[in-house]
Order: C-alpha cells, then structure tokens, then sequence
C-alpha cells in the first residue's frame, strides 16, 4: 500500500492538470473495516486528499448513494467524510 501511495503522491499533479481540476484519491480496501482507519492514518501525510473505506461498507451504500454517504475515512484525522455534498 506504501508504495501505491506514494505512487499516487508523484503522479497527482499531472492529473489535476490533465483534467483542470482538485483530485482526491480513493482506496477501497478488502479488509475489516477496524484495520481501515489504521491505515489510513498510516499512509497519510500532509492534509493529503486521501479517504478509505472497507470494501463491505461500501457494498452496503445504496446505488447513486455512493459519494453523499458519510462513510470514507480520512487519513488526515480518522473520521469519516462524504466524498460530495447532498
């Protein structure tokens, strides 16, 4: 996962240009969901625009609910977040 990140790290730039606009990376982990937050708080540094969450809670999320759902985890503080608004 390490390595992910930080592969992530080196190649947001260009994707926010490419696209001309702010990116936020998502990992969807086949984990249980106590392990989410640990590894978020580990991969992240800097206020970085990364969030988590286990592969069953995000099965669970109805369809079209996806992004309005308080359920990613963001690793600058361990809580969770929507990835959008309403």
């Amino acid at each position: 996962m390490q390595k992910k990140a930080d592969q992530y790290r080196s190649g947001i730039r260009s994707i926010e240009d490419y696209f001309e606009a702010k990116a936020l990376v998502l990992f969807v982990l086949d984990v249980p969901q106590h392990s989410v937050k640990r590894t978020a708080q580990k991969l992240c540094s800097n206020g970085e625009q990364f969030y988590f969450v286990d592969l069953q809670t995000f099965m669970g999320v109805e369809i079209g609910k996806q992004l309005s759902a308080p359920i990613y985890i963001w690793g600058g503080d361990g809580e969770k977040y929507p990835l959008t608004q309403s």
